[in-house]
């Protein structure tokens, strides 16, 4: 039967919308795993990194500094749990060391999560807006991005869903359970120690979970606070299988701490030296920076590793339903369900609010990424609800002209991401290296020496993911990596006499000499030039 409100459309969502969903997941997919091995173009450093490590030990079982079957691992200069490069194994395994299957992981996650935060929503909204809820996150741009290239960030949306999902089943009693969902296993506080769990192994994903996960917790406990008087045992002992999951990554943070939290201690807004006064200042101004309109629907993130062309954070279409989503989340904010998503929403962007870089910051706030759509969602429910209460005329020309402009920002998504995105990203993954060491690979023996410049960034890291060697190591002695200029005028000064050099340089680096070849980015800029010495 049709349902009784909202739109009159002939479809029963009970038995419709699982076939919804199964398209929508494989659209995403699509969208998420078509040329992976080019959009982005080039491989960035540090997914390198992580494909390198699951590459050794796959191999041999140790990480590249020789460490057993590590937990946490060093890449490049940072520190983090290995938990990625254990996912790329398998694809390592069947389809070797390349850019496919060292992003597949991420591509396959994000997919994942559309399904997730469907099932999620289930113990809280009606089927066709969780599955409203589930489009949005299909065509997200925030999310397509990270879905796309190897960072261990895009998990964090899919163990928020799984926790969510969990959690709702045994808050039944305290929610409209409008789709009649059960609790996990028949029992009522099973899912709440699984929506723990969760949480606690999402600390092992992405550093900056560290800040919000305590902060998802006390959410959680406020919003359900009513749940957690009525029954404590079942809460205590949720939350101290968190505590003890937490553990081997909470001693790992305090013993390593100049490890650990190198990077954060960098970046910290607390470590500037700032007045309490303009500590506060500076925070409250960052955590507004991410509520930008211009941020979240024209220019995004300033990163293009963190962003689409043509679009900020969201689909601009999604506007009216952002703001109906906020009305509705206003007419439900009594409810431990609305308490919930608007301490979430208050939440997300207070990690990336500590730091000084990169402000305003897709990857930091990534665990706003679900909250975003089912606010969305909650627009689609309000709009709903109002549409056979307004005049025909005015609700048919305002549905028309939202399909058309929805279906117009998809199409300019889409058509960003495969045409312009692969231009545009080229620099900032670092393209031409593959090119670079493949050729070097095939010309080395003519040289005596060759001296690869550090403006490359970490070029080693590339001479040993495509090195032909099944063991990864540089296969010639020859290859040097010079720190600064004084070091590479001095191996050129001790060149043997009549000995030969191949210089792996930037663009802007020694400009007098004539390059021996040229590799260019996509847009046809120089990205890296090899110069054969003396000329």
């Amino acid at each position: 039967m049709a349902s009784n409100d909202g739109f009159r459309l002939k479809i029963n969502w009970d038995h419709s919308a699982q076939y919804f969903l199964i398209a929508l997941f494989i659209i995403g997919l699509i969208i998420r795993l078509m040329a992976l091995n080019s959009i982005p173009n080039g491989l960035f450093r540090d997914e390198a990194a992580k494909g390198l490590i699951a590459y050794n030990i796959l191999e041999t079982g140790k990480d590249l500094d020789g460490t057993p079957f590590p937990l946490f691992t060093r890449e490049l200069s940072t520190y983090n749990t290995a938990i990625y490069s254990y996912l790329c194994i398998p694809f390592i395994s069947l389809l070797g060391l390349n850019e496919v299957s060292v992003r597949l992981p991420a591509a396959i996650a994000g997919s994942l999560t559309i399904l997730a935060l469907y099932w999620a929503l289930l113990p809280f909204i009606r089927r066709k807006y969780a599955l409203a809820a589930a489009f949005f996150l299909t065509f997200l741009p925030w999310h397509i991005v990270f879905s796309r290239w190897a960072n261990q960030g895009i998990m964090v949306p899919l163990f928020l869903c799984l926790s969510t999902g969990f959690m709702g089943r045994s808050f039944l009693r305290d929610s409209e359970n409008p789709n009649q969902q059960k609790t996990i296993l028949g029992k009522p506080y099973t899912g709440i120690l699984l929506g723990f769990i969760c949480l606690g192994l999402s600390l092992y994903i992405y550093d900056i979970n560290k800040v919000f996960v305590p902060l998802f917790i006390l959410t959680i406990l406020i919003s359900y606070r009513k749940d957690v008087m009525r029954n404590p045992k079942h809460w205590v002992v949720s939350i101290a299988v968190f505590i003890l999951i937490s553990l081997p990554i909470a001693a790992y943070t305090v013993i390593n701490s100049s490890q650990s939290q190198s990077r954060f201690n960098r970046i910290s807004l607390l470590e500037q030296g700032y007045g309490l006064i303009k500590t506060i200042l500076v925070f409250i101004s960052n955590w507004l920076t991410h509520f930008s309109p211009a941020y979240l629907f024209i220019s995004g993130d300033a990163n293009p590793r963190h962003g689409l062309p043509l679009t900020g954070i969201l689909l601009l279409a999604t506007a009216p339903f952002l703001i109906m989503g906020l009305i509705q989340l206003m007419k439900i904010r009594k409810t431990p369900w609305g308490q919930l998503v608007i301490g979430w929403l208050m939440i997300y962007p207070i990690a990336a609010s500590l730091t000084i870089e990169g402000i305003p910051h897709a990857l930091r706030t990534i665990t706003g990424i679900p909250v975003i759509c089912i606010i969305c969602a909650l627009g689609v429910e309000y709009f709903c609800a109002g549409y056979q209460k307004t005049l025909k005329p005015i609700r048919n020309l305002f549905s028309v002209i939202m399909i058309i402009t929805l279906v117009f920002n998809i199409t300019l998504i889409i058509s960003g991401l495969f045409f312009i995105y692969p231009i545009q990203s080229a620099p900032y993954f670092q393209y031409g290296m593959k090119e670079a060491v493949e050729s070097i690979n095939q010309i080395e023996s003519h040289y005596d020496l060759i001296m690869v410049s550090p403006s490359l960034g970490w070029p080693d890291i590339y001479f040993h993911f495509y090195s032909p060697r099944k063991d990864k190591s540089i296969s010639s002695s020859k290859i040097h990596f010079f720190l600064d200029s004084e070091e590479l005028t001095q191996s050129l000064v001790h060149l043997k006499p009549g000995g030969k050099a191949l210089l792996v340089l930037s663009d802007y680096e020694i400009k007098e000499l004539i390059p021996l070849k040229t590799i260019n980015y996509p847009d046809g800029t120089t990205a890296i030039k090899l110069i054969s010495y003396p000329q």
